[in-house]
């Protein structure tokens, strides 16, 4: 990543909005929105995580540690300083460098500053940065004064459309993201693969079959029917709204299916309670020659969890070792997660064990498993461990650990963990 930066920085600033067109619009219009398709999930009392929505996020996060956020602050109060007293330039450069930053850190009041010095400058016109600008403040949460500065272009492209539809997305107003896609069309923009991704990866949660099925013809009459990105957007979209065979048939005909294909149709079987076809779908998955990933197990390990399938299981943890996944945290966790809804606590713990990294989900895993299966004393004795290693308990935690604990005793001492933990 650094290595990327520093050739970035090196291009000149006509190559750098080059780039942006492509880059700025992929990571804002869709690289967060297709993380959250996979979630942390937890379970419900004394069951550690849902088998059926057990997954994880591979979004860096770096850029919302609070930390990190307070950093940047501090390094762009420091700029803008530095701006106003006229001791840097002026120009598109700088202005675009602080307008990212400000994104990147969340730093609304930094970015309204940054604003009214680009309309001091005389550069308000800009078309570049105006896009800049409604990215800017869509990523700190103002989506009116993104809107505001929207209506105040006069020539907008597609990516200035791509980018408010993301900041409507991203913020939950899905159906003003949906209404802007409907508009553009009808001024005469025709929408690109980000504007389908931006649509489709953040809104399939509410949208309804009647509306996939419209913005599937759309991607169509755009000629993306071939695009394996989108296409892969619209098997998850149609899972979302529940209609598998749609799913399923738009699968079919996808001409050149990648790793995330496979994953979708997998795991869209999975949701609908369909785990066999699953299966089968992994075994073919490998005959076509491709290597399955940490998603690849996860939704595997949930389909064995559902239906108890302790053998499978098992035969899916050695191909989690073949695959050198037998460290990372996220397909241990759903080991640990399968293994307990199996009945096999002792294969749990093992894999528990072994981890050489746990999270709050890994702990919550574990002791629900011991929880679950009336294993009282194994249950609060790993909720101590865990105070002991430092890691504060959720509410899952207690849901799990009250659920195996009903001594009167026992009760009041986690009341007292719990509460110095807050």
């Amino acid at each position: 990543m650094q290595k990327i930066r520093e050739i970035f920085r090196s291009c000149s600033f006509k190559d750098r909005k080059k780039r942006f067109l492509c880059a700025e619009a992929v990571s804002g219009c869709c690289g967060r929105s297709v993380c959250r398709h996979y979630s942390t999930q937890t379970g419900s009392r004394g069951q550690g995580v849902s088998p059926s929505k057990l997954a994880f996020t591979f979004q860096d996060n770096r850029d919302l540690n609070p930390k990190r956020i307070a950093f940047r602050q501090g390094q762009l109060e420091k700029k803008l300083a530095e701006l106003e007293q006229n001791l840097i330039p002026a120009d598109l450069d700088t202005y675009y460098i602080l307008l990212r930053e400000c994104g990147s850190a969340r730093a609304l009041s930094e970015g309204k500053r940054v604003h009214a010095h680009i309309v001091q400058s005389g550069l308000s016109a800009d078309r570049f940065l105006c896009n800049l600008i409604v990215g800017m403040y869509g990523k700190c949460g103002s989506v009116k004064n993104a809107r505001q500065v929207f209506n105040d272009m006069l020539n907008k492209t597609v990516v200035t459309w791509n980018t408010l539809i993301s900041a409507y997305a991203q913020h939950g107003n899905v159906r003003e993201a949906l209404q802007l896609f409907t508009q553009m069309q009808s001024e005469g923009i025709r929408p690109n693969r980000i504007t389908f991704l931006c649509i489709l990866n953040a809104c399939s949660n509410t949208l309804t079959l009647t509306e996939g099925r419209l913005i599937h013809e759309r991607v169509i009459e755009n000629d993306l029917e071939s695009d394996t990105i989108v296409i892969n957007a619209l098997i998850n979209m149609y899972d979302k709204c529940g209609c598998l065979q749609k799913a399923q048939e738009t699968f079919d005909n996808l001409s050149r299916r990648d790793l995330v294909s496979w994953n979708s149709i997998i795991a869209a079987h999975s949701h609908h309670g369909f785990g066999r076809v699953a299966i089968d779908l992994f075994h073919s998955m490998q005959q076509e020659g491709l290597k399955p990933n940490r998603i690849t197990f996860v939704n595997l390990l949930g389909v064995c969890s559902s239906y108890s399938d302790l053998e499978v299981g098992k035969s899916l943890q050695t191909y989690v070792a073949e695959h050198g996944l037998d460290q990372d945290i996220v397909v241990g966790t759903a080991l640990v997660n399968m293994y307990g809804k199996c009945a096999s606590v002792v294969d749990a713990r093992g894999i528990f064990d072994k981890m050489a990294e746990r999270n709050i989900v890994t702990w919550n895993a574990m002791i629900g498993a011991y929880a679950h299966h009336g294993h009282t004393e194994e249950a609060f004795e790993l909720f101590q461990q865990m105070g002991r290693e430092g890691l504060q308990p959720d509410k899952v935690t207690i849901l799990n650990i009250l659920g195996a604990c009903s001594h009167p005793a026992v009760l009041v001492k986690v009341r007292q963990i719990y509460q110095k933990a807050s």
